[in-house]
């Protein structure tokens, strides 16, 4: 993880959200990383994939390029416009557990207007 510019170089709001996505890193990136390395050594597959990359047929998934997958198992759907609370979100093929809600779903499927806070990044873990 890096910043281009430090945090404190705001203020405290800024401090306490770098805060807290770095603790979401240490906790839900890093070590997927670390197997994804392994992959990567191993069959030259890439870190940080495309979602199509686990559905190559899911015409779907061919064409979302909002979304992306560090190794097989951990979607992360960031929210990219200025002052955007809410965005669609595909999930391909498979089980899929909502980290921000704590639900698990079925895949291939939409989420429609998902809603997203400043200090929340939606991420799904495939089961």
């Amino acid at each position: 993880m890096q910043f281009s510019v430090l945090p404190w170089q705001y203020d405290e709001e800024v401090v306490q959200l770098a805060r807290k996505f770095v603790n979401i890193h240490e906790r839900m990136v890093a070590p997927r990383v670390l197997e994804a390395i392994e992959d990567a050594q191993a069959n030259g597959i890439p870190l940080i994939r495309p979602i199509w990359w686990l559905a190559p047929e899911d015409e779907d998934a061919l064409q979302v390029d909002s979304e992306f997958m560090v190794g097989d198992f951990l979607l992360v759907a960031p929210i990219l416009e200025d002052a955007q609370r809410q965005r669609s979100i595909y999930l391909p093929e498979g089980k899929w557990r909502d980290e921000l809600r704590g639900c698990e779903l079925d895949g291939k499927t939409w989420l429609q207007d998902y809603r997203i806070e400043l200090d929340q990044v939606a991420t799904f873990v495939k089961f």
